[in-house]
């Protein structure tokens, strides 16, 4: 039996982008101004294909701010770098 694909998994939680804040409250979204095309570049640029293929299936422009962003368009920029 083949698990080599057991050490290639990755969590995705419905609480990325999010932090709890003091006196702010939980799972508050992290409100950093910062492009998408900023955000793991050496992973990116290591694979650009990839990035450029998830980008056109998922709809993200790579100029969309972390700040600005819906639930769901952070959804899909984790999906993205995941």
């Amino acid at each position: 039996r083949d698990t080599k694909l057991n050490f290639h998994r990755a969590y995705l939680d419905c609480d990325w982008g999010m932090r709890t804040v003091a006196f702010a409250g939980a799972g508050v979204p992290l409100m950093a101004d910062i492009p998408v095309h900023k955000m793991m570049e050496k992973l990116q640029n290591s694979y650009p294909e990839r990035r450029d293929e998830l980008v056109e299936m998922l709809g993200i422009d790579l100029n969309w701010r972390m700040h600005q962003l819906s639930d769901g368009q952070r959804r899909r920029v984790q999906l993205l770098l995941g």
